[in-house]
């Protein structure tokens, strides 16, 4: 996934969120959720925002969908650490 493929996805879900809760968002508001979310997978995160609204009455927040996100699924800031220990064990970078 392109972080160029993250925004859009990330926008299309919470506007989604936004109509189903009949909930008007700030642009801080998204702002500061997506900042919060973003280390995780967008196709995981859209699966937590459709999980989220579900099962909710109300409005999700970034822990909702955090919490949605199956626990075997690293981030993606942990995904990178692992793959760089292993380059470093391995002694393959360069």
């Amino acid at each position: 996934m392109s972080n160029n493929d993250f925004l859009p996805r990330f926008q299309n879900a919470m506007l989604c969120a936004a109509e189903v809760y009949a909930k008007e968002i700030s642009t801080t508001h998204a702002q500061v959720f997506m900042n919060l979310v973003r280390e995780y997978d967008i196709a995981d995160i859209e699966k937590a925002f459709q999980q989220h609204m579900k099962s909710s009455k109300f409005f999700p927040t970034p822990a909702d969908i955090i919490d949605l996100i199956p626990p075997g699924k690293t981030n993606r800031v942990q995904q990178g650490q692992f793959l760089l220990d292993g380059k470093r064990k391995y002694k393959v970078l360069n």
